[in-house]
């Protein structure tokens, strides 16, 4: 519970993922004409019972997007492997530096497309914003990571546009934002603006479409696309973990 504007309003923020409420009493007093109100953080866990009501709503629902998923070529249900340890998908770490979840999805991007030298994504791409246990994984817990549909290519980038992107993707207007990009293959190294690179990229930042990442929908002697055929990023990310960590 954090107070905002000289210590007057109150913020509260329970978890992402329906694990934990807010509620809030409110009284007013008619006489004093004062408000109070009492905050308490409830987790919701197994001892708290579903509302039939409100779980046949969500039933229908979840059997809609499972349907949806399978048309698209998924199995929501199929275990693809056990995790040993977490993996890291909050937005307050993957949108300020990278973790062993954002790690992975770029080592799954390198090994979808062999003899390429870096994998850059959007970290706003991710959108589960929790950890997900050392424990059995789903196909659909790969699609609540990654809920939107979209490929990944192959790009001919300059060393100097690749430094460029990262520059821009790592500076202070983009560190917290989904626009913070998330940079594999290269570790430490400093692109050499005097050889060309082949980039893995998801669509939706080639498209140029990320905020104050429009050049890099650009097209030219600087970025130009390769002939690799596109890979839908869900399902290369799947057949990663079905590999094993």
């Amino acid at each position: 519970l954090a107070r905002r504007g000289g210590g007057t309003v109150p913020i509260a923020k329970a978890d992402a993922n329906a694990k934990s409420v807010y509620i809030h009493r409110l009284r007013y007093d008619t006489g004093t004409r004062k408000l109070s109100i009492d905050s308490e953080w409830k987790a919701i866990n197994a001892d708290i019972p579903d509302d039939p009501g409100v779980k046949a709503v969500v039933d229908r629902w979840r059997d809609a997007a499972f349907t949806a998923f399978r048309a698209d070529g998924f199995d929501p249900s199929k275990q693809v492997t056990v995790l040993p340890v977490p993996l890291d998908g909050r937005e307050e770490t993957t949108r300020t530096g990278s973790t062993n979840l954002t790690d992975l999805i770029s080592s799954a991007m390198l090994e979808a497309f062999p003899h390429t030298d870096a994998a850059i994504f959007n970290s706003g791409s991710i959108r589960i914003d929790d950890q997900l246990p050392a424990a059995p994984l789903t196909q659909y817990d790969v699609l609540r990571i990654l809920p939107y549909p979209g490929d990944i290519m192959v790009a001919r980038v300059s060393g100097a546009m690749l430094a460029r992107i990262i520059s821009v993707g790592h500076d202070a207007a983009h560190t917290g934002s989904g626009a913070y990009l998330q940079a594999g293959g290269l570790g430490r190294a400093t692109p050499d603006p005097k050889r060309s690179y082949r980039v893995v990229m998801n669509d939706f930042l080639l498209s140029g479409k990320e905020t104050g990442l429009d050049f890099v929908g650009q097209r030219g002697p600087a970025i130009q696309i390769e002939p690799d055929l596109p890979k839908e990023l869900r399902h290369v990310v799947i057949a990663r973990l079905a590999r094993g960590l």
